[in-house]
């Protein structure tokens, strides 16, 4: 598609209309010429308003020239794609914020560091999911700082390797144990968790689709807002949640699972029963807990280990909402690193 365009340096006096102009222009006052920042096809009343606004006609630009039909294209992709990315960069820069601020951490890049998790256990990745047999030491991420171009994302170096995931359909159940209510500290940052999904992540990620489930005797779906009177306490019943699991799973598309829990889980034998059907369909999960919760005995794995998957044992209870953040950033960057 692109191997009839050329990327050029020009003068700006040397610009035609039909151009895209890739830089960003100033004029003599230092002011930023806004009109350019979303890649239009160069018109001669576009080349006009800069040459008023006293562009110095010796000013190098790099414009991309294309035959008519493929630069109008050109300019809508580029266009899209930065949308694209200054929605992920803001998006990325809010659940940074959220992290740090309900972990208690100088970085998101900490929270699973001394300050966030129980040293003793943070993540397992031995029972990571099956996207990938080892993880990169970098992985795609929201959270991180990313510095890229649309035309690097489009045209450049970083042709379709851009450094954050893509807007790529998935299903996140998010399901949080109310045996012992939802007035918790560990329960309130899951309610904390599924309101930060629910209003800022899907509105940038609109292909993710978030479930919201509690159990105790038995498991709920819910609708947000989630009351925290929507489930009565009870006995843990696990297995129930991991029916509805079954049950509500999106086929054909990547499941994401993470699980708020105290840890402690009454139907012991019937979620190894149910274990099996999970692993077969591929659902990756993540148990988030704070430490000193105990499964069941030190003899017993751990409902991660069972169902093949991460746990996240937390030294700081209210960082639970921030850790679950954290596990959809890096799942959502498996899924990238498996697709490219």
């Amino acid at each position: 598609m692109y191997s009839t365009t050329r990327i050029v340096t020009i003068c700006f006096q040397d610009l035609r209309p039909g151009m895209i102009v890739l830089d960003p222009v100033f004029s003599a006052s230092a002011e930023r010429f806004e009109l350019l920042d979303d890649y239009p096809l160069l018109s001669v009343d576009l080349i006009e308003r800069m040459r008023m606004r006293g562009v110095s006609p010796s000013l190098r630009l790099r414009v991309l020239s294309a035959p008519g039909g493929l630069a109008l294209r050109l300019s809508r992709c580029l266009a899209e794609e930065q949308a694209r990315i200054q929605m992920a960069a803001d998006l990325g820069e809010r659940m940074a914020r959220f992290v740090c601020e309900r972990a208690r951490c100088d970085s998101a890049e900490n929270l699973l560091g001394p300050g966030g998790a129980a040293a003793c256990r943070p993540i397992l990745d031995r029972y990571n999911s099956r996207l990938l047999s080892a993880l990169p030491e970098r992985l795609p991420s929201l959270l991180a700082k990313n510095e890229v171009s649309a035309v690097e994302s489009i045209l450049g170096p970083r042709c379709g390797k851009i450094p954050f995931p893509r807007d790529r359909p998935m299903a996140l159940h998010l399901v949080i144990d109310a045996s012992a209510g939802l007035a918790g500290p560990t329960e309130r940052a899951a309610l904390d968790a599924v309101s930060f999904f629910m209003e800022h992540v899907v509105r940038v990620f609109k292909n993710t689709s978030v479930r919201i489930y509690a159990f105790s005797d038995l498991c709920r779906r819910l609708e947000y807002p989630v009351s925290e009177t929507a489930v009565m306490p009870g006995r843990a019943h696990g297995a129930s949640a991991l029916r509805s699991l079954l049950f509500h799973r999106v086929r054909g598309l990547p499941n994401q699972v993470i699980l708020f829990s105290r840890g402690e889980i009454d139907d012991w034998k019937e979620c190894e029963h149910l274990a099996p059907a999970l692993r077969f369909r591929g659902m990756d999960f993540t148990h988030i807990s704070p430490a000193g919760s105990s499964e069941r005995d030190a003899r017993c794995p751990s409902l991660a280990e069972l169902l093949h998957g991460n746990q996240i044992v937390l030294s700081e209870p209210s960082a639970a909402g921030a850790a679950a953040v954290h596990a959809y950033d890096r799942y959502q960057g498996m899924l990238a690193q498996a697709a490219s």
